[in-house]
């Protein structure tokens, strides 16, 4: 399918919405907003406990608090404490901010987030210089039991302090934003400390004591997540189940707006931009944004164009581009979207017919259609009309949906004569399943039919039992071809006898063979890793006695092949022959007396000659390879005749004796 872009490109116009964001880490601790006047200690947490301002206080983390995200979502931005001996020690630092020699005036803030309040102490100290027991110079920031934080100023004992808490309780699992401000005065006065919550005032509770006029150096630690023990500030107290983020020490007194521009992360980026829009497919826009100093544009292809205000796209389906707007060190993220008010055009996929024959062209769509040329349609306006062209035609459909036009094209190709292919024709070796594969047409129909599992399919899988000729019929509309393909089974068997299959050894085995096959290749294998022939019926002795397999292996002149196996057994015997008679006279000929036996069972043998007067004439054994010549201490013996005992040691170390008389003829 095709879209092609309007003739006319629509110009767009966007409106704007104009907005006042609140934009995420705006205010970092060495930035030059006036803001950061007079700033002695600035813990932004993102990753470490440690102070950003030029004095660089080094915080320390107590019992492993964790890193968490902060209230923006930012990975590893906040501390979350357990609420049992977690907490973040700064030291005994910054007491000349705290002292009343000259007027000390202080402001504390910071974000909290409570995960449940401390009913065991009746608070959890969030933020701290306090280390509990009388004292002057001591503050803190609690969150209660009933829910309320409060900020505390001691005075000189432990029961003397000025407290201001909120009026309503402040919900667990919710960022709670804090500021905590002491003018410097030493009056019995409510109004010299005061105390926001959330960027709105709380209320005066308590007041006892004075807070005289001369600075006292308590030697109080500052910390996050819990006090200390009055003179050991390895031991927490009142600890606090919660996370901090952002703590901020001033040695002035903050005004309300800065508290509040604290509170909404300082000055929210004033900027308008696009507003969500539709276009029509093939169309562009141009997406806008004016406010801030820095811009990024982001699709599913990633981020770009870094520094336009303005970006051209041009979408094919309906997309959101997100935005994020930067301004010194504020940020803000955006978004616009642009969707497609209109379904791209679809004529359907190209056809081909038979002369005279008629088809359907085109998709059902919401939108208005017109088709040209027009000529061989049954209606040029209906989104499917029947095409009946008299030669081969592109038809184009003109889509027209709420005001926008698109287009797409189809091919109807006008065949003169279908022509189909089953294949060429194909030899198995044996009865087996073949796949066979036509081209030309649409629909196709394989004969016999039988043989199939589904005969009306372009691919089809076959059992061929026998040589077989398939025939096809292919068609497309009202053409139709026809062609066959013959499958050759060729039955390739290897098989033989062999006759006899045992015997004792020497056996002489003969081998018929009986294999089917056609101008076959012969190779035999006869099992005692010697024997090997070519030839059709060969012969062969088995001079071993053992159990072998037999293998004939036929080939054709087609690449079929096929194998046959058969066992012959040959045994040896236990059986000793002794011959009676022996004549050494010189010809060659019957020249030893000697058993013949089978050594696979025997493992010894021993022989000795007496004659008929008892004398040893001679002895032997199975190292003699010859037996007894008819000499005596190298001289001829006369003939005659001769006793003999033969002694057969067997694998089981039995022994068999055989005795008899021996015939010397010279």
């Amino acid at each position: 399918m095709v879209i092609q872009d309007k003739l006319i490109l629509l110009l767009l116009t966007f409106p704007v919405f104009i907005y006042n964001s609140q934009a995420q880490d705006c205010l970092g601790c060495a930035s030059n907003d006036s803001i950061n006047l007079g700033v002695v200690l600035c813990l932004p947490l993102n990753g470490n406990p440690h102070d950003e301002t030029v004095a660089k206080f080094q915080g320390t983390a107590m019992n492993n608090p964790q890193l968490i995200s902060d209230r923006f979502g930012k990975a590893n931005s906040a501390y979350s404490f357990n609420g049992t001996n977690q907490y973040i020690r700064l030291g005994d630092i910054l007491d000349s901010v705290f002292c009343r020699t000259p007027v000390a005036k202080f402001t504390i803030t910071g974000w909290a987030r409570t995960n449940s309040v401390n009913t065991l102490f009746g608070a959890g100290l969030i933020f701290a210089k306090q280390a509990g027991g009388s004292g002057p110079d001591q503050w803190s920031i609690s969150h209660f039991s009933d829910g309320t934080v409060r900020g505390i100023v001691k005075t000189s004992s432990l029961w003397d302090y000025v407290e201001w808490k909120t009026t309503t309780a402040i919900p667990t699992n919710q960022w709670f934003f804090f500021a905590l401000m002491f003018d410097g005065s030493v009056s019995n006065e409510s109004n010299r400390v005061t105390f926001y919550v959330n960027g709105l005032p709380t209320v005066f509770s308590r007041k006892n004591g004075t807070f005289g006029t001369n600075c006292v150096n308590s030697t109080q630690e500052i910390t996050i997540g819990a006090g200390h023990v009055a003179g050991n500030p390895m031991a927490p107290a009142n600890q606090y189940d919660g996370a901090v983020d952002d703590i901020r020490i001033y040695n002035r007194v903050i005004s309300l707006n800065e508290i509040q521009a604290l509170y909404s992360g300082k000055d929210s980026i004033n900027y308008t931009k696009s507003s969500d829009t539709q276009i029509c497919l093939g169309d562009s826009a141009t997406l806008s944004v004016a406010g801030g100093d820095k811009f990024l544009w982001k699709t599913a292809g990633g981020w770009k164009d870094s520094l336009n205000r303005n970006v051209r796209v041009k979408p094919t389906a309906k997309t959101t581009y997100l935005l994020k707007i930067s301004e010194g060190l504020c940020s803000v993220d955006d978004s616009i979207l642009v969707d497609i008010k209109n379904t791209p055009a679809n004529a359907g996929a190209d056809k081909s017919i038979c002369p005279g024959d008629s088809v359907m062209i085109g998709t059902t769509g919401p939108w208005s259609a017109s088709w040209n040329p027009i000529n061989g349609l049954s209606n040029y306006q209906a989104g499917t009309p029947f095409a009946k062209p008299n030669n081969s035609i592109d038809y184009i459909l003109t889509a027209t949906e709420k005001g926008c036009i698109t287009y797409d094209t189809v091919t109807v190709n006008l065949v003169n004569s279908l022509v189909t292919n089953a294949g060429s024709d194909k030899t198995i070796c044996g009865a087996d399943s073949i796949t066979l594969s036509a081209s030309g047409g649409t629909q196709f129909e394989w004969q016999p039919g039988n043989l199939f599992a589904n005969n009306k399919l372009q691919t089809a899988k076959v059992f061929v039992p026998t040589t077989t000729t398939f025939f096809l019929k292919a068609s497309s509309a009202a053409c139709v071809a026809f062609d066959t393909i013959t499958i050759t089974v060729n039955n390739i068997k290897a098989a033989f006898d062999a006759s006899p299959l045992n015997g004792l050894k020497p056996l002489p085995v003969k081998f018929q063979n009986k294999s089917i096959s056609s101008s076959p290749i012969y190779f035999w294998e006869f099992g005692d890793g010697i024997g090997k022939s070519s030839i059709e019926n060969p012969e062969y002795v088995y001079k071993q006695s053992g159990k072998f397999k037999v293998r004939l292996i036929i080939n054709d002149s087609n690449g079929c092949a096929d194998t046959a196996f058969a066992y012959i057994e040959v045994s040896g015997t236990s059986e000793v022959f002794i011959p009676n008679v022996f004549t050494p006279n010189g010809d060659s000929e019957n020249e030893y007396f000697a058993p013949v036996y089978d050594k696979e069972f025997y493992k010894q043998m021993t022989c000795r000659i007496w004659n008929r007067w008892g004398g040893l004439v001679h002895e032997f054994d199975d190292k003699s390879t010859v037996g007894w010549n008819g000499k005596s201490d190298g001289n001829d013996c006369s003939a005659g005749v001769y006793v003999y005992i033969m002694e057969f040691v067997d694998l089981n170390g039995q022994t068999k004796r055989h005795s008899g008389t021996l015939t010397l003829i010279r």
